[in-house]
């Protein structure tokens, strides 16, 4: 585990393992927790073009099944990999859309905020799209843009995301490079 490497997976992970859990089990865990957001993002999408629960259950039981690939992070990314933060980001990716294409902004602005945390290009690109679109969209989306209330999901998965990289350069170990 890398102390000096920014990123609340690796952060949660240390302390799973400070707490003597076994390194198979926080894989297996890591896995259960990226899976299922994907699936439920994957679920949301579904369910919103089909209407159909049913049919979106299925669908995403298939592509989890199937281990289909939605598309490439800077690297390959698959929904199963020992890239921890790359999967996380994927998985958030996913949802974050999701939850936009559900109309459910007040988690998907959390999720866009917390993001940054996981994967620090992928939330700053997830952010960055979703800024764009408002600023592009300004007169579809005036009311949206001025409706504090979401924005306060928003700051509240900053937040964490702050307290996350406080906490990492609290916790960094100086590097001897006198070799």
């Amino acid at each position: 585990i890398s102390v000096n490497a920014w990123s609340l997976p690796i952060q949660i992970i240390t302390i799973l393992i400070k707490a003597s859990i076994p390194p198979a089990i926080i894989s297996m865990i890591i896995i259960f927790i990226s899976t299922f957001i994907f699936f439920t993002g994957i679920f949301i999408i579904t369910r919103s073009l089909t209407h159909s629960s049913v049919l979106a259950f299925l669908v995403s039981f298939l592509v989890v099944l199937l281990k289909k690939n939605f598309g490439n992070l800077d690297y390959p990314t698959m929904m199963f990999s020992e890239h921890t933060n790359g999967l996380m980001a994927q998985a958030m990716a996913t949802l974050v859309f999701a939850l936009l294409i559900n109309n459910n902004l007040r988690l998907s602005f959390f999720f866009s905020g917390l993001i940054i945390a996981v994967h620090f290009t992928v939330g700053l690109w997830i952010n960055f799209v979703i800024l764009l679109t408002l600023i592009l969209n300004f007169k579809k989306y005036k009311n949206l843009i001025l409706d504090k209330q979401i924005f306060i999901y928003f700051f509240l998965g900053l937040t964490i995301t702050l307290l996350s990289f406080y906490f990492s350069l609290v916790q960094r170990m100086p590097i001897n490079f006198n070799f």
